[in-house]
């Protein structure tokens, strides 16, 4: 695989024959199917957009609207759009690939110690920060739209944000035509209280078994390093309550 820049290649529009996917798809999710692919001798994800809840039609514009913004968008903790494809009955987006996958998987099948978790907080959060100053609300954010860049806590990026864009569209092109309750429904996305200029990174949320202790972790559970077994932090007040965060 040729070692490109992906900077060098940009294209906004995107010709779908150019693309070559891999199967099987390595991600799905509420609005879309995502693979990996090769595009002019490029490691990529292609993620294509369902259409079965959101006509193609009513879709595009929220769709070209968000592309455009996701096109000026250039941070390093954010992952790098490339181009769209657009076609009668296609739409998709092409982003650069990361092979080590959503933090979610990554949590599931490796070990991380402190350092790489806090790593892990401080460039979701820097991304969220960069998308907020731009005046970007995610709507969505959670593991599974965040790409893992690196398990070393010394390199300069681990984790990237990802899907900031296309949530947006759906959920309004969704709330248009008076479909209700796209998304994540497990709890309101607490960084929209973006007037607060706030967010929350729930690192330890949609993880249901404890690396610590093998119990199942309930919603606002975490394990406890002092008491060492999972606690519900309602309820719970020991000196060592802030190790949810890490946990």
């Amino acid at each position: 695989m040729n070692n490109l820049n992906l900077e060098s290649a940009l294209s906004t529009k995107i010709d779908y024959e150019e693309i070559n996917l891999i199967h099987p798809p390595i991600g799905s999710g509420t609005f879309g199917i995502v693979y990996r692919a090769e595009w002019r001798g490029v490691d990529v994800a292609v993620k294509l957009m369902k259409t079965d809840l959101v006509d193609i039609k009513d879709l595009l514009p929220n769709f070209m609207q968000e592309a455009g913004m996701m096109e000026r968008i250039r941070c390093q903790y954010v992952v790098n759009y490339i181009g769209s494809v657009v076609t009668p009955d296609t739409l998709c987006l092409v982003t650069e690939f990361c092979p080590l996958g959503s933090l979610r998987k990554f949590m599931k099948t490796n070990t991380m110690n402190d350092l790489l978790k806090i790593r892990f907080c401080q460039d979701i959060s820097r991304g969220m920060e960069y998308l907020h100053q731009n005046d970007i609300v995610h709507r969505d954010l959670k593991t599974d739209n965040v790409l893992v860049v690196s398990n070393n806590p010394f390199d300069p990026v681990t984790a990237k944000v990802t899907d900031f864009g296309t949530s947006r569209s759906f959920i309004e092109s969704s709330q248009k035509l008076g479909i209700q309750h796209i998304g994540t429904p497990a709890k309101e996305r607490s960084e929209y209280a973006k007037q607060h200029h706030m967010f929350c990174v729930d690192i330890g949320y949609p993880v249901r078994y404890c690396n610590k202790c093998q119990k199942i972790k309930k919603e606002r559970m975490y394990h406890c390093k002092k008491c060492k077994r999972c606690i519900d932090m309602k309820d719970h007040h020991c000196s060592w309550s802030f190790q949810y965060f890490l946990e």
